[in-house]
């Protein structure tokens, strides 16, 4: 049998799976009480009182994948791990050195198949914890439910999103280009010094819901992802551009840079004056950055789709094997 774990029991972002995949798909969701880290653990108990040895568990949340691995090998219980797109990335702290240690052991694991979201960040991650582990490529998933009515015109230049944004960068953008408006959707830790940044060329919002970001992001001409990490990040926001059909500017990563190849955005160095000069190269140029645009939505249509997602995750459940 396959069970699917979700890591959260408010998470419905895979409903599509078990519809479209050709496994019968056992869906479990961990209980609803405690926060983030007890609902994990509970969700791995849960998910192993219910399966049996060599059934396999497929896992949405990398973190949750390897701990359940560790947990099955102190207890000596036999399970299949499929780990869906690593995330992880590379710190200076302790707490990343025993998670990297923790990733080291599991990933090479005869009974553990993972994936990652593009072929450069799997060398990357091998390279990071000196491992040889043959990831399979799966893509994000691109929904076209993201596309939203485009209101009156907000701002010239769009960035949102929460993890890993290089807001640093942006609110010295918006200081030096006075002439460009800005909208910052960001969370409440940096949303107060965002709005100090610019003179009022800026809004800065925080606590939306996906649908007025989603309009925020539509009202606006161009949509900029400046990163500051390497581990897959703005996948999502990406999409949600491409949808709403605005070209993208990102970082330079491991990640983007499958995505992004071919003239579907543009791809920059941490430098604030090729931010700038991209930006204005953007919005005086509006065929162009289109252009780009649309080929990155044909791109996502064809390369990240749900049922593309779905195949490949299904060869993956085929192809593991238990120990």
């Amino acid at each position: 049998m396959t069970f699917l774990l979700i890591d959260e029991h408010n998470n419905h972002s895979y409903d599509f799976v078990p519809a479209l995949s050709r496994n019968e798909l056992i869906v479990v969701y961990p209980p609803s009480r405690g926060g983030k880290e007890r609902q994990w653990l509970l969700g791995i108990f849960k998910c192993l009182r219910k399966s049996r040895s060599g059934d396999a568990i497929v896992f949405v949340f990398d973190f949750q994948a390897v701990l359940a691995w560790w947990i099955c090998r102190i207890l000596r219980i036999r399970r299949r791990f499929v780990c869906v797109n690593l995330m992880l990335d590379k710190k200076n702290t302790m707490r990343n050195r025993v998670v990297s240690a923790m990733y080291r052991k599991a990933l090479p694991a005869g009974n553990f198949r993972s994936t990652v979201t593009s072929p450069e960040y799997g060398n990357w991650l091998n390279r990071q914890l000196g491992t040889n582990v043959g990831f399979t490529l799966l893509r994000d998933v691109f929904h076209s439910e993201y596309e939203v009515p485009a209101g009156a015109a907000e701002s010239d230049v769009f960035c949102g999103g929460r993890n890993g944004r290089d807001w640093y960068l942006m609110a010295e953008l918006a200081a030096s280009m006075p002439d460009v408006s800005f909208t910052f959707v960001a969370p409440d830790s940096v949303a107060a010094k965002l709005k100090q940044c610019g003179s009022g060329n800026v809004r800065v919002y925080s606590n939306i819901s996906e649908t007025v970001f989603l309009g925020h992001m539509a009202s606006s001409r161009l949509v900029c992802l400046p990163l500051c990490k390497q581990a897959p990040a703005g996948l999502i926001v990406m999409f949600q551009a491409a949808a709403n059909h605005k070209p993208v500017l990102t970082s330079d990563t491991v990640t983007t840079s499958s995505y992004f190849a071919g003239g579907r955005g543009m791809i920059l160095p941490r430098d604030a004056e090729k931010w700038r000069l991209a930006i204005k190269h953007c919005l005086d140029n509006q065929p162009e950055a289109a252009a780009m645009a649309e080929k990155m939505l044909d791109f996502c249509e064809k390369e990240c789709s749900p049922g593309e997602f779905v195949r490949i995750l299904d060869s993956l459940i085929d192809e593991s094997t238990s120990v």
